[in-house]
């Protein structure tokens, strides 16, 4: 597994040869970065010009959010589709392995089975644009009730009716995106995560709850960084993942209003420490957070 940044909720910009040396800095070995820009640049400038910071600094683009309103119509729907099969040729080529979308945890339309044969016809369409560029798609999910109260039909708020729903779909490049933060919020075990293989786990996003906050009364913007000392036991779920020999982006994911105020560079060294400062016995994982260091960043252009 790698450490990987996102920018964008760490309240953090720059050009993108600035994001890619402060993550390189502070151990970053992945970027999220905006993948609809980078794909408009590559159209008006040619693949080498617009990914020349990325290529020449030996950086990985996360996992990123799938462009596709599959809630929609048929037609934007397909619309996206013939989109997405020439943005994922554009990603496939900088090392990205797959993309991110949240289920909605409940609907005033369609019952819970209808909405459930609803996701599994459209995630199926999706997973077969991404496939022939090795590209996988992760579901993730909403645990806070916050999203589902005054909604007419309760759906998928937890992580083993996700993870039924990713098998319902039968192809094989969908599996589900970790977020530490709403399965703590469900209350579910992490021995759950004993039970999936490393194939079935497309990213993994790390943020805890505040202290003294209980799963009942929290809600999203009460995402904070990981600690030693938090309810989240990321210590155990590193190791759980490297247990099963995940090899995908591990992401700090707080809420933006978190950290503001702060200047980017102690933003982005808290961001990870909070994953990498935190001991374990696994050598696998800190071989791998060393890994991530580089000998030298690239310069800002």
């Amino acid at each position: 597994m790698y450490l990987n940044l996102n920018p964008g909720v760490l309240g953090v910009s720059g050009r993108q040869s600035e994001l890619i040396e402060l993550a390189l800095t502070y151990g970053f070995r992945g970027l999220d970065l905006d993948v609809i820009q980078l794909a408009r640049q590559v159209d008006l400038h040619g693949y080498e010009h617009a990914t020349r910071y990325i290529e020449s600094a030996g950086i990985r683009i996360g996992v990123f959010d799938l462009p596709v309103r599959w809630q929609g119509g048929d037609g934007e729907f397909q619309e996206d589709l013939e989109r997405l099969a020439k943005l994922g040729e554009i990603v496939a080529r900088l090392g990205t392995t797959g993309c991110r979308t949240v289920v909605m945890p409940a609907s005033d339309e369609l019952p819970y089975h209808e909405n459930f044969e609803f996701h599994r016809q459209r995630f199926t369409k999706i997973a077969e644009v991404l496939a022939p560029h090795s590209l996988r798609l992760g579901l993730d999910f909403l645990a806070s009730a916050t999203h589902r109260d005054e909604k007419k039909h309760q759906f998928i708020h937890s992580p083993d009716a996700l993870v039924t729903l990713a098998k319902t779909v039968g192809v094989s490049n969908v599996g589900i995106s970790v977020d530490t933060w709403q399965w703590q919020v469900a209350g579910a075990s992490w021995d759950s995560l004993k039970e999936l293989t490393a194939d079935e786990i497309v990213s993994v996003r790390a943020a805890d709850l505040p202290q003294g906050m209980t799963n009942d009364t929290v809600d999203d913007e009460q995402r904070v960084l990981t600690s030693s000392q938090g309810n989240v036991d990321i210590q155990s779920i590193l190791q759980q993942l490297s247990s099963i020999g995940y090899e995908g982006p591990i992401t700090p994911f707080p809420h933006p209003n978190q950290l503001s105020g702060k200047k980017r560079e102690t933003i982005v060294r808290m961001a990870a420490e909070s994953v990498t400062m935190i001991e374990t016995t696994s050598s696998e994982i800190e071989e791998n957070i060393e890994d991530s260091v580089p000998a030298a960043v690239v310069s800002s252009g």
